[in-house]
């Protein structure tokens, strides 16, 4: 059982728009995570998409014009925030940077290691994205949220110390993990705060490796500092989808303890245990597989999967359809329209269509 008490959530912004989308139809909500299906359409290679402002914000509109998703979407990069703090990382054709060797070898580093600046390297190009998008959303796509992807705390930790280093040590050196997660949470503090100020409606967390913990270990090493940015900055105005495309059903009561709006899942979650414990005030997204069905897979596959998890999910009128993970650009656009179509041909109920209201209240759908 766990220790944290989680608290209803008040009227969030971006659990409202998501939900009431840019749609007068009142269908089923749909978000998939698929930036890079966003800059295939355009002809935008990947290294380019996580280089240029300009071109995350070509692909993030791009996606809305031809999708008519409910938000602007910014890539989910995990070597981002690793690079800001001098990590080497690979790049490869058609590949998203990933981070090689180690940039931390012992505990006594962090006594004399600084934090990087916001925007040092390329978390710079993402604010400068933010700031493009929110002028623009403004003004043409009718106040569309845009959303930030953000690494979270446990898998930052896990660029720097090494992934395979890591996990054994939350068991033989804890107290050490405990510093660098209390050293990369501060910075994460920073950057999120960052992000809100430069425009951001809200921020997609990525924690895939938490999910390879144990579940008193997430709680742990993962969910109590992603609680600490969630506090730093979710508020009315602003909110934090936590990802965790490791997780599985045993890790919800841990994962609950992140306080987040929303949680976002991928193929390894059983969903309908996520839809028996996750508060109806928080949003559920999940969680198709990008590999099997949305790069492999057929638009005929990925309606009858989509349809099937919308049925499951058929009382739940705070779950979104979406991906398991991020898209890779191999994805077919075909493939990314046929989960939309499958959403937009699902019906709400009377009552679900009631929290379509602008004046829609959270604390009202965890009491009903």
């Amino acid at each position: 059982m766990s220790p944290y008490v989680q608290h209803p959530l008040p009227a969030n912004a971006l659990v409202a728009a998501l939900l009431r989308g840019n749609r007068a139809d009142c269908t089923a909500p749909v978000l998939p995570i698929a930036a890079a299906v966003g800059a295939s359409l355009l002809g935008i290679p990947v290294t380019t998409l996580m280089r240029e402002a300009q071109a995350q914000e070509s692909a993030a509109l791009a996606l809305v014009d031809s999708f008519d998703l409910p938000a602007l979407l910014l890539p989910m990069d995990l070597s981002l925030e690793a690079e800001s703090f001098g990590c080497t990382l690979l790049w490869l054709d058609g590949e998203v940077p990933t981070v090689t060797g180690r940039l931390i070898t012992a505990w006594e580093q962090l006594e004399t290691m600084a934090l990087p600046a916001v925007g040092a390297a390329r978390t710079s190009i993402t604010l400068e994205a933010v700031r493009r998008l929110a002028a623009h959303q403004a003004h043409v796509h009718g106040g569309l949220p845009v959303i930030v992807g953000m690494i979270g705390p446990f898998s930052l930790a896990g660029r720097l110390f090494g992934v395979n280093e890591i996990m054994p040590a939350t068991i033989t050196h804890a107290a050490g993990v405990d510093r660098l997660m209390a050293f990369v949470t501060q910075y994460l503090i920073r950057l999120a705060v960052a992000y809100k100020q430069a425009g951001a409606t809200g921020i997609l967390m990525a924690e895939p490796l938490a999910g390879l913990l144990s579940p008193r270990a997430l709680g742990h090493f993962s969910s109590a500092w992603v609680r600490q940015i969630v506090h730093a900055v979710q508020d009315s105005e602003f909110g934090v989808i936590l990802h965790n495309c490791g997780a599985r059903d045993l890790h919800l009561p841990q994962m609950l303890e992140a306080d987040a709006c929303g949680y976002h899942f991928g193929r390894p979650m059983e969903m309908a245990a996520a839809l028996a414990t996750i508060p109806p005030d928080r949003l559920l997204c999940g969680n198709l597989d990008p590999a099997s069905l949305f790069v492999r897979g057929t638009p005929e596959g990925i309606h009858a999967a989509a349809t099937e998890l919308l049925a499951l999910a058929a009382d739940r009128p705070t779950f979104i359809l979406s991906s398991g993970c991020d898209l890779p650009t191999a994805t077919p656009p075909a493939n990314v329209a046929a989960l939309v179509d499958a959403a937009r041909t699902q019906s709400l109920t009377g009552a679900e269509r009631a929290l379509f209201a602008p004046e829609m209240q959270f604390a009202a759908v965890a009491a009903g």
